[in-house]
Order: structure tokens, then sequence, then C-alpha cells
């Protein structure tokens, strides 16, 4: 797990996210000490020369804030303003040299301390608050007028009301209809409840806790509006409701070992919720398949102490933060390797022993490379106790690999065997050590001084004795490993015999890739016409196969029951194609990368209807050569680009 952490001098509770776009990686933390010692506001922001955070700014808050929030204003049509909840409501404005000076409050000397507020996102002039004198109250801010371009800014009441029985925890806006008057309310009488502000005279329950237990917090699904989560007090669970089903729950996510305290749906994603708890964790759920039971995260972050809060950032949806004891920290699962030479062809290897997890293979590529120049693969793996990808061995390999390989045996029954192609195929056995030998030269012309480049490969997940390749002179060879016994089973060397070649176009043929449902059935493609150049083989639903074309920004989906007619087309990259790669775990999930330097993540569940956007969008520092997502540890996928490896956990 990749993280940035901004240590205070004081215990740390509420916090937030900036929504304005132009403020890259800026939040705010609240302090949690006695009134006496004062409590505080601190403005921090990531400093991307130093690579960490840092405090710009900081202003007193008489108690403790038990929730902050900045204006949603992603297109900074408004000041900067945060709003802060405790004894009462507050606004303050920053400044441009990160000063802060309060605006408004809305103090009096009856009012009832504040347990939460929401800020709408649809109308920013609205705010909601929740109160233990069992009310909600929404206020306009300087109603009728964009926030703050004609007079200081000031509160209006717009509406309020007793919601429960009991104190009022929390309250959020809901996205449904027209995302201005709906919201949701949660309360110490243990249920959720549901108001239109166009008609206050009644409320819908939406859930009731069975026990009558006070419920915490509430937050609508950014994507889905129908769906909200909540929690009761000391609860290890997190309760998923669709309104439209009042009262019956969709999914129970029970995986925490103590009390939750918060929970954060992804921005991005209709999908995907964070959780936090008092076990130190924060786990990160994908709710793709329910109302089937949703078992365990996809994500789990320890942290070094009870987590307090937990936000997605709303700008950067790569980006969670939490917090717990005197720190602040931003997550992100990103993990780099910096190779001396430019990097192209990279595999993950699918041992799953201590000693072999995490380890992956990458090679070098020269584009205008001489007889002196050196080519090389590299064997890197994540040292999970120092939180780093470090090398483990170098070998030569005589031209650039067109592909790499490892043999796909997690359970450890052959031997460790790494494939190449380039000007031929060689497998290569590495020692506990991780060294490389050469195992065999695959050839089909043994009596040939030379043979034709080949372009790339694939290893039968099926039947491990084939491997078959593809080559720039129209052919594809099946290579039969050790006839009819398991691989380095017999003898010590594995060596290989042409088991069939074919004549599979007219042209080149640039890939070749073994169907995960038949293991004598394999695909090929070619450059007639516009030249397609990739294909991958769904590994769950062996109907659908992914392909792209030369130069072309988009990725065909093409349903092997209804020939030459794509199911769909994948076409969110702004700069041609180079990778793509299907989930190992799902039949629905594909990553695509290109030279726009993104990496992106597909839900396909839906076609043949369009899919207009992808779930999860990842942006690196350079064009995207090649991207895997790893067999064995389906969380993580790997990258190259330039001269850096990258394993990211989605």
């Amino acid at each position: 797990m990749a993280f940035l952490r901004y240590s205070g001098p004081k215990t740390l509770f509420a916090a937030a996210w900036a929504n304005k776009s132009d403020r890259r990686f800026r939040l705010a933390v609240g302090s949690i000490v006695e009134r006496e010692q004062g409590n505080n506001v601190t403005l921090i922001e990531l400093d991307e020369t130093l690579g960490s955070l840092v405090e710009r700014g900081s202003f007193n808050h008489e108690f403790p804030p038990n929730q902050i929030g900045f204006i949603p204003d992603l297109e900074n049509r408004y000041p900067d303003l945060i709003a802060t909840s405790a004894d009462f409501l507050r606004l303050w404005r920053i400044h441009p040299n990160n000063l802060v000076t309060e605006e408004a409050n809305k103090s009096s000397q009856f009012t009832a301390p504040l347990t939460n507020f929401d800020w709408n996102e649809v109308e920013p002039r609205l705010i909601g608050t929740s109160s233990i004198d069992t009310t909600c109250t929404i206020y306009d801010i300087e109603a009728q007028q964009a926030v703050g371009l004609i007079r200081p800014i000031a509160f209006s009441v717009k509406t309020q009301l007793i919601a429960h029985d009991k104190p009022v925890h929390d309250i959020a806006f809901s996205r449904i209809f027209n995302g201005k008057d709906n919201f949701a309310t949660v309360g110490a009488d243990g249920s959720a409840r549901m108001f239109d502000l166009r008609h206050l005279e009644h409320s819908t329950i939406v859930y009731e806790d069975p026990l009558k237990l006070p419920l915490m917090r509430v937050a609508w699904n950014k994507q889905e509006h129908y769906h909200l989560a909540t929690f009761a007090q000391d609860s290890t669970e997190v309760i998923i409701i669709d309104i439209r089903m009042p009262c019956s729950p969709l999914a129970r996510l029970k995986n925490h070992n103590g009390a939750v305290n918060g929970l954060a749906w992804a921005p991005h994603s209709a999908h995907h919720i964070c959780t936090a708890s008092d076990d130190a964790q924060a786990l990160i759920w994908d709710l793709q398949n329910m109302p089937r039971p949703v078992e365990d995260p996809i994500l789990a972050y320890s942290a070094g102490g009870e987590v307090n809060q937990v936000h997605w950032g709303p700008a950067h949806n790569n980006w969670i933060c939490i917090c717990f004891n005197k720190s602040l920290e931003i997550l992100r699962e990103i993990y780099g390797y910096d190779a001396p030479y430019s990097l192209y062809s990279s595999a993950w290897s699918t041992a799953t022993d201590p000693q072999r997890r995490f380890r992956l293979a990458v090679s070098s590529f020269i584009e205008e490379y001489s007889n002196k120049a050196r080519f090389m693969v590299s064997i890197v793996q994540l040292d999970e106790g120092v939180g780093e990808l470090v090398l483990r061995s170098t070998f030569d390999h005589p031209y650039p690999a067109t592909r790499l390989m490892w043999i796909p045996d997690s359970k450890g029954t052959y031997p460790d065997l790494l494939a190449t192609s380039g000007d031929y195929l060689r497998l290569w056995r590495l020692g506990v050590d991780n060294n490389a030998k050469i195992e065999t030269l695959l050839n089909t012309n043994r009596t040939a001084e030379y043979c034709a480049p080949l372009t790339s490969f694939d290893w039968n997940e099926l039947d491990l004795n084939l491997i078959g390749t593809s080559s720039i002179d129209t052919t594809c060879t099946v290579w039969q490993l050790e006839t009819g016994q398991a691989i380095g089973t017999a003898r010590s060397k594995v060596d290989g015999t042409v088991r069939t070649q074919l004549i599979a176009h007219d042209k080149e043929v640039f890939d070749i890739s073994f169907s995960r449902g038949n293991r004598d059935v394999f695909a090929s493609v070619d450059p007639k016409r516009t030249p397609l150049l990739r294909l991958a083989w769904n590994r769950n639903d062996h109907n659908y196969i992914a392909t792209f074309a030369c130069e072309s920004n988009e990725v065909i989906i093409l349903d092997m029951r209804l020939p030459c007619h794509p199911v769909a087309r994948l076409a969110n990259h702004r700069a041609p194609v180079n990778g793509i790669s299907w989930a190992p775990h799902s039949s629905t999930h594909i990553c695509t990368a290109a030279d726009d330097a993104q990496a992106l993540i597909w839900d396909v569940h839906e076609i043949p209807r369009p899919i207009l956007d992808p779930i999860l969008a990842y942006q690196a520092a350079g064009e995207v050569n090649q991207i895997h997502w790893s067999t064995t540890f389906p969380d993580w996928i790997s990258i190259c680009y330039a001269n850096r490896l990258e394993i990211l956990r989605v």
C-alpha cells in the first residue's frame, strides 16, 4: 500500500477533501482534544515536489469539529468556502494566501449541539444539519444569488423539522430526482428516514435496526442513487439498502473485527464502498454481485490505530483518506520499479508460495539497437517487509523480448519456468535465487541459421505441455513440451517438439491466444485491412474475445457465437491502445492501456448495451506499453511505461 501521511500535534478526527479541481490534493483535518487545550482545523496539501503532505494554514475552532466539508464546487464557480459543525454550524472563507476567516455562523443562546451536516452537491446554497434535539435544519446561503458574489455570506433557515423521536446522528442529501429536495437521516431511535423538502408533512422509514440500536452514519451511493449505506452504534457490520425495497437490506458487510466508524462510496463507481473501523482497518468492497452475499472485501489496509473517519477523494478518485490517532493518511495501492533501461514486456509469476509471490519479469526495449546493445530480462518482486518492488536478478536476452510469460502453474507442480519470444521461443529455468539459465531454444527449422521472428506466444493454461507462437512469416506453431508427461518429471532438461504448424493468415500474425474453455482452440490476429495487434480471451466466459487495431483508440469485444459483429466498443482512450487484459476472477471486467498514459478498468456486464465509461481510471506518467492482470492475485494489475513498472491494486 502506498500512502502519504500528515502527523499533527493533536489527535485528529474529522477530515475532508477539497472539491476544487485547481487545488490538487488539498484536505482539511480537525483536532479532537479538550476545549481548554485548544482545537483547530488545519489545511494540508500535497507538495508534489517534496512528495509529502504539508501544512498550508490553520484556524482555531472552540470545540472539536465533528464534520468538515468544502463547498462542492468542482467547476470553481464559488468562493473557496469550508463549513464545520460542533456547537453550531460555521462557514469559513479560505483566501489565496491560505488565511482563513469566519464568514458566518448560526449561533444562538438556545442552539442544541450539532452531530453532523451535509452540503448539497447539486445546489451548493443548501446545507442540512442534524442535531441532538431531534431536529434537522436546512439552511439557504445567500438565497437567490451565487454564493459570495454580492454581499458577505449569510445564513437563512429554509426549513426546520423534527426528524426523529431521539437525537439525529447524520443527514445526507440524495441525488434522486432533481438532487435538491430529498435527503436521508439516521438517529438514536434506530431508524433511517427519507424526506422531501416539498412534502415535509411526512417521511418514509427506509430501514430500522432490528434491535433498535442507534444508527450513526448514512451515505448515498454516488452513482446508483437508490442505494444508501448505514451502520449501528458499536456494530461491526455495514448495511446496504435499496430505498425502493425499504427495510430489506441488500447486503451486510461483516469483515470488520471492531466497531465501524465511517463509510464512503466511490465517486466514480456504483459498486465500490470503503468502510473503516476500530479494528484499524480500511476495507474496500465490490458490491456488483448484490443481492448475492458479499463475503470479503477486495482490498484491506491496516492503519496504525483505530480509524475514525474515511473519505474518498471526489476529484482524485484513486485516493482515500483516513484519520487515526494524530495522523491523516491518503492511500493509494501502487508500487513502482525504475529500471536502468526502457521497458516493454512484462509478466506476473503465478507462484503463490511466500518465496515467489508478487514476482514479475520485465524486459528491456531499445528501438535503435546495434550489435553492441545489451537486452535484458529482470526479475523483480514485492518485498512486503519494506513495501517496495526490488530487483532479484537480471539475465541477458539476445533480442528485445516481444513477450514474457511464466508457466501457468500456481500449485508449484512444475519447474519454475519463464518463456520469452523474440527471434526464437526460449524457456528459462529459475533457481531458488531467481537466477535464470536457458532451458531450451525452440526453433521450427533446426537446420537453418535463421528463422522468422516471433511476434507473440501463449502458454496453454489447460495443458501446460502446449505453447503456441505467432510469427511474421504468416504461421502459427503449437509446441509440445515433453509430450505425454508433466514438464520436468522424466528428464532433467525441458525440450519441445512441433505438434503442429499452420499458415494462419495471409500476412504477419501478430498475436495468438488459447481459449480458457478448450485446450485445443486458439485464436490469432493479423494485419489484413487495418492490422489487429493483440487479442485476449475472456478467462471466465469463453465466448468473448477482445482485440484492437493498429493506431486505434478503441477496444473491440467479440462474441464467438456472433462472428464479425462486435458486441461492445470501449472508446474512452484518447490515443492508440497498446494492451488489454481480462480479469482472472470476473467475466465482466477488462483493463485497457494506451498511449494516453491511462489504464482503464471497464465493467462490461451490460453488453450488448453500450459501455460508455470505465469504472476506474489510472493516470500513469507516460505512454503505457503493456498491461497485465495477475492471475493469482486478482486485485493487482501491472503496467509498463518508459523505464517504470508499476503494480496497482484495484
